[in-house]
């Protein structure tokens, strides 16, 4: 007995059919269907049932059957997808995956997914409950364009954990359906289930999920890259309000969580941001055994210039030692960390700046010869943004012409009583940084702030002594920036070290868990470098390194490149010609720094400078010597009407 089995249909749309044959001089009795797969599929009109009602580009279902000549259709239908055919259609799509590029194929997934968010509730969860059960339903699930609203469905039938488990990538959730479902993503990620996440995923979770992925070490500081001030701030505010909205948020979560995986200190993104966060907090209470075995017994901390600085501070300030002591021992222990590379400077600009803030007057201007006559030595880094300069013009090569660029440093505001103003280094101070604010929050506070909280009442103080002393900080601290990259030994890139004056200070300090006593070197002289390799060629080398002191003259005195000094036995600076106090007014236009002769000053009414006065350059007076300092970066000095004399030109080549 021979059983009849059904032949499942297939669908497609229509190419061509029938038209005119010019060759047979008739109309055409076929055409071709192009199926899902993107198969062409024959079709005779004798097989097309309500054939006047088919043309092309309608959709439509076969049966196909394989013939001599190739594969075609029988019993071809018009096809009207709705809710009740929606399953076969799907079921076609599903196994007919590998074809979702074809144009068909996109036109009728397009089709069916309108109808299908049409359905009743019940009927979606079932339809979706039935592709869900293996990966090519997955799939084809997958090329939906409303994916927030299939995994919406799925997880009114399936736990998140269910979906996680059968496949389904945490990351690839859209983003409106992880906040609908933040609580459960919380739970999933500190259940431990998942082992990685992406670079994409952490860059657009919310801070609760990163919090999470951090608690189970997931994520480390350079997945969260770009993030790290924002998840600092959300740590910050569940530390600084316990009983607040970010700490109340799936609490229970993140506590059973943290137990499991044996405290905070198992996360080390969780725990380098919460230390420092708890060294401030005991500071702040003075406790100063839980700060110290704190410190100690994390590295990280003592890297973190502001911490090192706050802690070495708080240590020297509470166990009462006087200003002069704290800050010869302070400064001879920041020398220390940084020769032995513990702390840097430059890269951890911010955190220089949240303890010592910028009024936006102070600027570290970085001066960079642009014409190659720079020490043969000097193998110092142009920066980035210099590199790719154009090629200087021809009337610069052989002068001190200079690019320049800017960068923050710290106030260093003092009061001008007879102006009633505030100056930083002469220059009018809008916004002086220098005041303590007692509404701050403790993790909020500047070094302003910390100075009064221990007790260091400077502020308003008639003692000049103690009143400058944390502004004698922010102008070390922003001396090391402004020197710092020409502090390194040109042999063997070594930071050099001050040539320290040595004294013996008698301080406290606080150690193991009692105040003590020491007899301490304190350094008190820092314009004398030395490097201290011993394998390095310029091995105890002494060399001179300050900023010139001529008025609003960035340049760097430094030894190594500047071979000229005036008779005073002072070094004549490259940049504004100045050398002492007594040849400024004797001279005030400068000598070269090449040869020594007297500079001359010219003015050319052809041009205006950035002044908004006849643009000038200078030259040396010696015609056998090729010095000239031009625009740009022209200190400000040589526009000055003291700064005499002039002599005016009409141009220059």
């Amino acid at each position: 007995m021979t059983i009849d089995v059904p032949k499942q249909r297939m669908f497609g749309v229509v190419n061509w059919i029938g038209g005119f044959n010019k060759k047979k001089n008739r109309e055409n009795d076929f055409g071709f269907i192009e199926s899902i797969q993107g198969e062409d599929i024959f079709a005779h009109k004798s097989a097309l049932v309500d054939s006047a009602d088919i043309s092309e580009g309608n959709k439509v279902s076969f049966i196909c059957e394989q013939s001599d000549r190739g594969p075609k259709a029988l019993d071809v239908r018009l096809v009207s997808i709705s809710s009740s055919g929606i399953s076969e259609l799907l079921l076609e799509l599903k196994e007919a995956a590998g074809s979702y590029k074809s144009p068909v194929y996109t036109a009728y997934l397009r089709e069916v997914e309108g109808v299908f968010f049409s359905l009743q509730p019940e009927m979606r969860a079932e339809i979706l409950q039935a592709l869900f059960q293996d990966q090519a339903g997955r799939d084809l699930l997958n090329k939906f364009l409303d994916q927030a609203d299939v995994y919406r469905h799925l997880l009114h039938t399936f736990s998140l954990e269910y979906l996680v488990d059968q496949g389904v990538a945490l990351e690839s959730l859209p983003k409106e359906l992880m906040r609908e479902n933040e609580e459960a993503v919380c739970r999933l990620i500190c259940s431990g289930q998942l082992t990685e996440v992406s670079k994409e995923f952490v860059g657009s979770a919310r801070l609760p999920i990163l919090y999470a992925c951090a608690l189970v070490n997931l994520i480390d500081f350079n997945l969260l890259h770009g993030r790290e001030g924002e998840f600092y701030s959300y740590l910050s505010d569940k530390f600084i309000n316990p009983d607040g909205a970010n700490a109340a948020l799936y609490k229970e979560i993140f506590a059973d969580c943290t137990k499991r995986v044996g405290g905070y200190q198992a996360s080390p993104l969780v725990w380098d941001m919460l230390s420092e966060l708890l060294l401030k907090k005991y500071l702040y209470e003075r406790n100063f055994l839980k700060a110290e075995s704190l410190y100690k017994t994390n590295g990280e901390l003592s890297r973190k210039i502001d911490c090192f600085i706050l802690f070495n501070l708080a240590q020297l300030i509470g166990a009462g030692n006087n200003l002069q002591t704290i800050y010869k021992i302070f400064v001879s222990e920041l020398w220390q960390a940084l020769a032995n590379r513990q702390v840097d400077v430059e890269p951890q600009t911010s955190r220089i700046l949240s303890l010592f803030p910028s009024c936006g007057t102070m600027r570290l201007t970085l001066v960079t010869a642009v014409n190659g006559r720079q020490n043969k030595d000097n193998d110092f880094d142009l920066p980035a943004r210099l590199t790719d300069e154009p090629a200087p013009d021809k009337r610069l090569i052989g002068s001190s012409s200079r690019q320049m660029r800017e960068t923050r440093l710290s106030c260093e505001a003092v009061y001008w009583e007879k102006q009633r103003k505030y100056l930083c280094r002469g220059s009018v101070c809008s916004n002086p940084q220098i005041q303590p604010d007692p509404t701050r929050h403790f993790l909020e506070f500047s070094i302003y702030d910390w100075f009064v909280h221990f007790g260091v009442e400077y502020w308003g103080s008639e003692d000049h002594q103690l009143r400058d002393f944390p502004i004698k900080l922010a102008g070390y601290l922003n001396r090391l920036r402004e020197i710092m990259a020409h502090l390194r030994c040109r042999g063997c890139n070594e930071l050099m070290l001050p040539d320290f004056k040595y004294s013996r200070v008698k301080c406290s300090i606080y150690e193991n868990g009692r105040w003590i006593e020491k007899d301490m070197a304190a350094a008190y002289r820092n314009t004398l470098f030395y490097c201290n390799n011993e394998s390095c060629s310029e091995h105890g080398e002494k060399y001179y390194i300050n900023h010139c002191l001529g008025y609003l003259c960035f340049d760097l005195i430094d030894s190594r490149d500047l071979k000229v000094k005036c008779d005073n036995g002072l070094l004549v600076c490259k940049g504004c010609g100045g050398c002492c106090g007594e040849h400024a007014k004797a001279n005030p236009v400068g000598f070269c720094s090449e040869c020594g002769s007297p500079l001359e000053l010219y003015e050319d009414p052809s041009h205006v400078s950035r002044f908004g006065r006849n643009e000038r350059f200078v030259g040396c007076s010696n015609r056998n010597c090729s010095f000239e300092i031009t625009e740009p970066g022209l200190p400000k000095k040589f526009y000055l009407d003291s700064c005499q004399p002039v002599h005016l030109v009409k141009g220059y080549v």
